[in-house]
């Protein structure tokens, strides 16, 4: 029992041992009739009794909020009885119709309270089929096809408001994973956020000198300000990805990618633009000014045309 002695029990849930529990050869024996629990299934108490690991001894499922309370617009929120909602069971399958089958209500040891990991995911088997999941009988998250999906200590199930109370699964994202992405985050998340005051003064230099603002300077105005929208689009989404709802996932994801495509566009314009007055084809016809007027009608046609 010494590697675990330290250890927390699974999901942090125990129970004390029977009075008359002992050890032999790190195996515990307790209860009437006698049972022998291995050293995961215990812990010490600081050298006086045991506790025994409820969800090593059985099978456990965390509802993610308090009995009784359900997720209404992503926060837990006590049910009244006007709500007329299901008493809350464990699934053994959900697809997008809703639970197909539940478990017996003694087979699990319900633990309540949210997730402690910090990334977590929602499958929603309503909106992607690829979400369906079942529950199998020791208490793990499957897929459809059976491959395991999360351990007991990694997900937790819970009614949500929006979907009529439908049962869901949140699970933790893979730890390494988020460890990797928390480190890369923060690296780009300072990298555009100390990017974004730059490109800000160089917008306003250009705007508001106006022997700035020709063919050149226009254009370079348009990149920078496609720039600046992409990068606080995606500080923005670092700051929110924990909370964010699917509809401002959305339209997160639409304003990046056409704010990314068009400052690529402009860019392309740019250079061909340099390419063009150095080069010593013939202008367009007109006065200066009317030629760069015309130039960057076509430029913004080109860059916003394509990026759309």
């Amino acid at each position: 029992a010494a590697a675990f002695a330290d250890d927390r029990c699974l999901m942090n849930v125990s129970q004390p041992a029977p009075a008359n529990a002992y050890q032999v050869n790190d195996v515990l024996w307790a209860g009437q009739p006698e049972k022998p629990y291995p050293p995961a299934a215990y812990r010490p108490l600081h050298g006086v009794g045991y506790v025994l690991c409820t969800c090593e001894t059985g099978a456990c499922i965390r509802k993610c909020c308090a009995p009784n309370a359900a997720y209404v617009n992503s926060t837990c929120t006590p049910l009244n009885v006007s709500d007329h909602v299901v008493e809350f069971k464990v699934p053994k399958i959900v697809n997008a119709n809703g639970t197909v089958d539940i478990y017996e209500t003694d087979l699990f040891h319900i633990v309540y309270g949210k997730l402690t990991c910090r990334k977590k995911y929602k499958l929603a088997p309503s909106d992607d089929k690829k979400d369906n999941f079942r529950v199998n009988d020791k208490g793990f998250l499957l897929s459809e096809s059976g491959k395991i999906i999360a351990a007991p200590d990694r997900f937790c199930l819970e009614q949500f408001s929006e979907l009529n109370y439908q049962i869901l699964a949140v699970v933790c994202s893979p730890e390494q994973l988020a460890v990797q992405q928390d480190g890369t985050n923060v690296f780009y998340t300072i990298g555009m956020m100390l990017s974004l005051p730059f490109l800000l003064i160089t917008f306003l230099v250009y705007a508001l000198i106006r022997d700035l603002r020709n063919l050149h300077g226009k254009s370079l105005m348009c990149h920078v300000a496609t720039l600046l929208v992409a990068y606080s689009s995606l500080v923005v989404v670092q700051f929110i990805t924990d909370s964010v709802v699917k509809t401002w996932c959305i339209f997160l994801a639409y304003i990046v990618q056409f704010s990314f495509l068009a400052s690529f566009f402009w860019l392309n314009v740019m250079c061909f633009d340099l390419w063009w007055t150095f080069s010593g084809f013939r202008p367009l016809r007109g006065n200066i000014r009317e030629h760069e007027a015309k130039k960057f009608i076509i430029y913004s046609i080109y860059a916003w045309g394509c990026t759309s």
